[in-house]
């Protein structure tokens, strides 16, 4: 049976990968290799995964390209908000899993060269979604609290193809905003989803966890946690990428 495929925008060059192998690795080694290039998009052909990896070629610093991070995040939340019924909670944590009634169902992720510095433009990024379509057939229904699917939240009548395309699409619109209006409509819309917010929580961060009342991001695309001593401290948006192995590395 041949699939369906999604409709890109344009922009963005499609290109499909079977189940068993990774978009978001074959982005990488492509964008190290120079065979891929700005706007080429990877995607997973699966009826229970979605796995999206786009190629970047940023003309910014690091410390800005960074924000590809929480842009891709409100990106996917606008996404799922769109794709899911009005009742179904479409919230983040930091700093990329995304959640869907309060359990976690898919994330985004920023792989940057190995080399890369906070002052260098990086020569490529790969920015990845996933999201969890549906469970096998072998899961039953509440055996794995705190983790869901799109389809147990609402998502029957979609199909993965359905996700890719709002993803894509409303992906292209929030770069389009960021690169005529800058980071602060991110900033709003990705502490606005933000899980716990106002709340003491213990926060993940490489490193360790922090504890402490969640107020948001700041105009750098760092979380800002107000401690239980009342001091507000930035987690830096810089610790949350991902580096690709190094070539000596293997």
């Amino acid at each position: 049976m041949t699939l369906a495929e999604p409709t890109f925008p344009p922009l963005l060059n499609g290109r499909v990968v079977v189940k068993g192998d990774s978009p978001r690795d074959l982005a990488i080694t492509g964008a190290e290799r120079g065979e891929l290039g700005a706007g080429d998009t990877l995607w997973l052909q699966d009826t229970e995964q979605v796995e999206l990896a786009i190629v970047l070629e940023p003309d910014d610093p690091l410390a800005r390209a960074a924000q590809m991070l929480p842009l891709a995040v409100a990106t996917a939340g606008d996404a799922l908000a769109a794709l899911t019924p009005p009742q179904v909670g479409v919230h983040c944590r930091w700093p990329g899993t995304l959640l869907l009634n309060g359990a976690a169902a898919g994330a985004c992720t920023l792989t940057i060269p190995p080399d890369c510095q906070a002052t260098g433009t990086p020569t490529w990024m790969v920015l990845g979604f996933t999201l969890r379509f549906a469970f096998d057939e072998s899961h039953e229904p509440g055996t794995m609290p705190g983790i869901t699917s799109l389809v147990e939240e609402g998502g029957e009548e979609l199909t993965t193809i359905d996700v890719l395309d709002v993803f894509s699409r409303h992906f292209l619109s929030h770069l389009d905003t960021w690169m005529n209006d800058g980071f602060a409509d991110t900033v709003q819309n990705w502490s606005g989803r933000l899980e716990g917010r106002s709340e003491t929580v213990e926060v993940p961060h490489p490193g360790g966890t922090v504890n402490g009342r969640v107020l948001g991001l700041d105009e750098d695309g760092n979380l800002l946690v107000k401690g239980a001593d009342g001091a507000t401290i930035a987690l830096a948006l810089m610790q949350c990428l991902d580096r690709a192995p190094s070539a000596e590395a293997g």
